[in-house]
């Protein structure tokens, strides 16, 4: 969705694969590239994300303007199953100087 003063937000959904350790990760690209920079990631869970007891803690990891790293974090041996997140993304479309 292209915002007033050259800003962009863009959302979507991934899903973390199941791991043999307490963190899992993906990495997604935006469906556009930011002109410069983006400014904030966002994830959460769309299910009960538990493995082993434990809710998964999702986490943003790294930012380009092209793309995220999403997480989550059991703080537990293994995520023993696929987690669904949703993600969203603020940075700009016009090269303003912001």
């Amino acid at each position: 969705r292209y915002m007033e003063g050259g800003m962009l937000r863009q959302w979507g959904r991934a899903v973390l694969p199941a791991a043999s350790e307490s963190y899992s990760s993906v990495a997604v690209t935006f469906p556009l590239a930011f002109a410069t920079t983006c400014y904030a990631v966002g994830v959460i869970t769309l299910e009960a994300a538990t493995t082993g007891g434990r809710v998964a803690a999702p986490m943003v990891t790294g930012i380009s303007t092209t793309g995220a790293t999403l997480g989550a974090d059991t703080n537990n041996p293994t995520i023993n199953k696929t987690i669904a997140v949703s993600w969203w993304a603020e940075g700009d479309y016009l090269n303003t100087g912001m």
